[in-house]
């Protein structure tokens, strides 16, 4: 949560990754926390194992009493993520990499350091399509006299 409120955050989504064996044994509910004190943090919970689950809790180890430790479906739902029950280990980093889309956005033509308006770019797909994806494009811009930098730079956002 610390990083999610950090100044120094400048994301406009900050998303924690817990991987857990999905078994909670010891302490209170995290709701409270994860609802009202993260900032904008999405929880996305994956339970690693055969063995693990999203929805259980480790009852030989509780204290009565005392303890009543949220499922990592509980943590991910309080904050608006999923829980992903991963029986293969080997399977975690595709489906971590699914966490993040991207989508590409067009170009942006500079003339000089600055962004020109009438430039006319043609592109073989439209923008914005989510990635992966290819495109290719070619512009031309009406320039002065004198000696000119011209770059196209392609544009695209992450979310997720």
């Amino acid at each position: 949560c610390k990083m999610a409120r950090d100044p120094v955050n400048d994301n406009d989504q900050t998303v924690v990754i817990f991987v857990s064996d999905g078994a909670p044994n010891l302490g209170t509910t995290s709701r409270d926390t994860l609802m009202n004190n993260c900032g904008n943090a999405i929880f996305q919970t994956f339970a690693v194992t055969d063995a693990a689950d999203c929805d259980i809790v480790d009852e030989a180890n509780l204290r009565p009493g005392i303890d009543s430790p949220d499922t990592l479906r509980e943590i991910s739902t309080f904050s608006g993520g999923t829980c992903t029950q991963v029986p293969d280990v080997s399977k975690l980093p595709d489906l971590l990499v699914q966490l993040e889309k991207t989508t590409w956005d067009g170009v942006t033509v500079k003339v000089n350091g600055v962004p020109n308006r009438n430039a006319n770019v043609v592109y073989s797909k439209e923008p914005s399509f989510d990635a992966p994806g290819s495109v290719t494009y070619s512009g031309s811009v009406p320039l002065g006299p004198g000696e000119h930098t011209v770059c196209m730079e392609a544009r695209s956002s992450t979310s997720g």
